[in-house]
């Protein structure tokens, strides 16, 4: 392996990991959010959500929370790959965070 490829790999998991990051970050806000409006039991705890975790099994994530969620993720990312026609299944955080991956790939190879 070159270099270049060695470095591109890293530059890769790197950009998975920012994405991971930003994904969890921005439901754990959106949970601390609720629950400082007293809108959720006061069970969340920064770090409990995981990426292996289920989508609609977070605990006080409701179906508009999702949708704040991709709007959030679109203000980061600066793209939204559902408008592009995502057909994947999402079922948890990882899924959701592996479509960012995808789309994100694609976009920086069409400059």
């Amino acid at each position: 392996m070159t270099d270049s490829q060695k470095n591109g790999a890293s530059s890769d998991t790197s950009q998975g990991d920012k994405i991971e990051t930003v994904v969890l970050q921005t439901i754990q806000w959106i949970l601390s959010k609720k629950e400082s409006l007293g809108k959720t039991a006061q069970t969340s705890r920064l770090g409990a959500v995981t990426p292996e975790q289920r989508l609609r099994e977070i605990d006080g994530l409701e179906s508009l929370d999702l949708a704040e969620l991709v709007i959030r993720l679109e203000q980061s990312f600066g793209f939204d790959p559902f408008s592009r026609g995502v057909t994947t299944p999402l079922e948890t955080v990882a899924d959701l965070c592996k479509v960012y991956r995808t789309f994100q790939d694609n976009s920086s190879g069409e400059s």
